[in-house]
């Protein structure tokens, strides 16, 4: 999954994918969306007074491990008053199960 960051000119690398169409003040499209910035292209944009583009941002992989840390802390947190029955402890383990796909341990 990408979401889309407003990033200053000065900071944009090479490589880059652009987000949306990059336009100067006529309306003429200097860069297409999806376009990959190279060290010329930067340094044309800044000829042009450009001081800021869109770029596409790939998310950062999740830590699994670290993720389901989280949800099993969330879940203790959540069933903290329960009188640990046997029904309190199967709404738990599909909750864990819906979460992280693991029972709750």
């Amino acid at each position: 999954m990408s979401n889309i960051r407003q990033l200053a000119l000065e900071q944009a690398e090479a490589g880059m994918q652009i987000a949306v169409d990059l336009k100067d003040s006529n309306g003429n499209i200097l860069l297409p969306s999806g376009a990959s910035l190279t060290d010329a292209s930067i340094k044309s944009l800044l000829r042009r007074g450009v001081t800021e583009i869109s770029i596409v941002c790939e998310e950062e992989p999740v830590d699994q491990h670290l993720e389901q840390e989280r949800v099993r802390n969330r879940l203790s947190k959540l069933f903290r008053k329960s009188h640990a029955g046997e029904l309190d402890r199967l709404l738990m383990d599909y909750v864990s199960f819906y979460r992280i796909g693991k029972k709750y341990e």
